[in-house]
This record gives structure tokens, C-alpha cells and sequence, in this order.
């Protein structure tokens, strides 16, 4: 598994931006969509990559950092699951903030329906 598959992608990157994500990471994104580590004299001063003066510098939070952002900054949680009759099938499911939802679609690996839930938790954050 490569390490970028750890890190949200550049879409969603620019998008958590949008909705004001300012969190520190290890990595950030170039607008040419080239993933870079934060150089090390940076990541001492410990600045959120997306207050950086650097325009084009898009905070690259892992996975888990961005679920973690959306249940303390909008109050949704939000978990995925097998299906019932097929462990090769994963659904994700959001609660929280007036939310109890599922998305109808299932995914073939987990890793589709990590992206299909943080693409969803972007939606009803946009929609606030």
C-alpha cells in the first residue's frame, strides 16, 4: 500500500479548506496535486498548513483526522460497516446533528467507502 493512500485527496483536501479545516498535518498538497511532507523547520513552528502564507500549500490530513475534525467541528459521527450477507460490501452510515442517514450504495472495498463517507460528510457540512 503506498503511504498517499493514507491521506485525503487533493478534491476533499481543497474542499476542508473551503469549510475552514485547520488542523496541523504532516503533508499538504500542491495545486498541482503533488503530495509533500512539511519540511521539518515548519513542522516545529507548528502552524496549520492552510493559514500558511503559501497559497498554493493545502493541508493533506490522514483519514482519521478528518472524521475526527467533522465529529468534534459538526457534531456528526459517522462509522462504516459490512454488509450483512456479503464481508466484501462496506456501507457507510452518519449520525449525529439531526443526521441518521446511510448511504444506499455499498462499496467493494473499504477503502471506496472511506472516500464515499468523507465525500458525504463534506455534502452535509456544506449544507449547514
Amino acid at each position: 500500500m503506498k503511504i498517499s493512500h493514507e491521506f485525503i485527496h487533493y478534491e476533499q483536501a481543497l474542499e476542508l479548506k473551503e469549510l475552514g479545516f485547520d488542523e496541523d498535518v504532516i503533508a499538504y498538497w500542491e495545486k498541482n496535486s503533488l503530495l509533500k511532507p512539511i519540511p521539518m523547520s515548519d513542522f516545529i513552528n507548528s502552524f496549520p498548513v492552510n493559514d500558511y502564507p503559501k497559497a498554493d500549500w493545502i493541508a493533506a490530513p490522514l483519514y482519521q483526522q478528518a472524521f475526527r475534525w467533522f465529529r468534534e467541528k459538526y457534531s456528526i459521527n459517522s462509522w462504516i460497516i459490512n454488509a450483512e450477507d456479503n464481508n466484501n460490501a462496506f456501507k457507510p452510515f452518519f449520525r449525529g446533528n439531526n443526521i441518521d442517514e446511510h448511504l444506499v450504495d455499498f462499496y467493494n472495498t473499504y477503502e471506496e467507502a472511506e472516500l464515499a463517507r468523507l465525500k458525504k460528510l463534506i455534502e452535509i457540512a456544506k449544507n449547514k
